[in-house]
């Protein structure tokens, strides 16, 4: 299986126009302009990724990070946490017994997970045995679930432990179930060292399109690596960087908010929404000293209607909104609550295409009456 071909040169935005910089809403009728580029708070140690990495892997882009920042935590999990080395070696173990079980071809592989489970492992093990990800969410209900596995045709399935119940139902003649829990205890912990192409399949992400009939999308290599690398430049992401993620990792905006983080040796906060009240949620964010969060724009205004008037969160640096409409007067209470030193990005984006577009909105940008346009468009797009 291989993915459309996808560019890997990186475009910056426009910069010279009168307006430079600066976007207008839908009808034109009343002006809120945005900002083309982020303007707040640079981490010390942000160094821009180098070109050259748009001409490898996923693969190459992650273990590049954990040749650099091998001691540094790279995920923070409920119950532990993994530093990039050892997320390395706990994927090598997904990687090896895939490559046992399926050879070194591409082809997809099942993930049945949700952010309480050993996600980022079970995600870059699949990438380093060649094979195309794609999480299946273990809340879907059973038919749902049951359509899913049946489109997704995958000769293999990794699961939780927890949920193999679910799953066993459903399996095929033929289809191999890898569970989590006996994947740990493989000794086999070095890189697989596969060479891979960055037009060869990454992952499939399930959207419903306008049918209500899941479809997957394809996704190569170089256009997750390319969705990295623009989160990387577009919000100044650093190693110091602590990034929440609550979007289910089925989801492609999940995908490029992580891996952003992770190839520059940030770190990522898997907090299930299903497992906290707002007020729990604004606690987790405050104790993580959470610096990029990436809610939908439903979660953040319960976090916020949880807040009351401080959300008390002096790490946050920048909150990024996507898949629905945004008004102004929803971020001028963002921004109330949240305070003058957290910058807001408002993107737009299809499974299909990744980021199309983006707009920053700082605490000096004037919020009239008006939907918040979703910026320029983004480069590569």
């Amino acid at each position: 299986m291989t993915a459309p071909p996808t560019p890997v040169r990186v475009v910056s935005p426009p910069s010279a126009a009168p307006d430079a910089g600066r976007s207008t809403p839908h009808d034109g009728a009343t002006r809120l302009q945005v900002h083309a580029t982020y303007s707040g708070r640079v981490p010390p140690d942000f160094a821009p990724l180098p070109d050259s990495v748009l001409s490898g892997s996923l693969t190459d882009l992650l273990e590049r990070a954990v040749a650099l920042y091998a001691e540094r935590v790279a995920v923070v999990e409920p119950a532990r946490t993994l530093t990039h080395a050892t997320l390395n070696t706990e994927a090598n173990a997904y990687a090896h017994a895939l490559l046992a079980h399926l050879g070194d071809g591409e082809e997809p592989v099942a993930i049945v997970m949700n952010l309480d489970d050993a996600v980022f492992p079970a995600l870059f093990g699949t990438l380093k045995a060649g094979k195309l990800y794609a999480f299946l969410d273990p809340a879907e209900p059973p038919a749902r679930l049951c359509q899913l596995l049946e489109r997704l045709e995958a000769r293999a399935v990794i699961v939780a432990a927890r949920h193999v119940p679910l799953v066993t139902p459903h399996l095929r003649a033929g289809q191999t179930l890898l569970v989590d829990a006996e994947i740990a205890t493989s000794p086999q912990r070095e890189n697989p060292g596969l060479a891979l192409a960055p037009e060869r399949g990454a992952a499939i992400f399930f959207t419903s399109g306008s049918t209500g009939v899941p479809k997957g999308v394809l996704t190569s290599h170089a256009s997750l690596v390319c969705g990295a690398y623009l989160n990387v430049h577009l919000y100044c992401t650093s190693a110091s960087d602590r990034q929440a993620v609550t979007a289910f990792p089925g989801f492609s905006t999940s995908a490029h908010n992580s891996l952003g983080a992770l190839a520059v040796g940030g770190a990522v906060y898997p907090l299930n929404p299903q497992n906290y009240t707002a007020t729990q949620m604004l606690a987790a964010l405050r104790d993580a000293a959470i610096s990029i969060l990436s809610p939908a724009p439903t979660l953040a205004r319960a976090l916020l209607d949880a807040a009351g008037d401080d959300a008390r969160l002096p790490a946050l640096r920048l909150v990024t909104l996507a898949g629905q409409s945004i008004q102004a007067s929803d971020l001028a209470h963002y921004r109330r609550v949240l305070g003058p030193h957290v910058v807001f990005a408002h993107t737009y984006g299809s499974s299909e295409a990744g980021r199309i577009t983006t707009g920053f909105i700082d605490a000096q940008t004037p919020l009239v009456d008006a939907r918040v346009p979703v910026g320029y468009p983004t480069g590569d797009t």
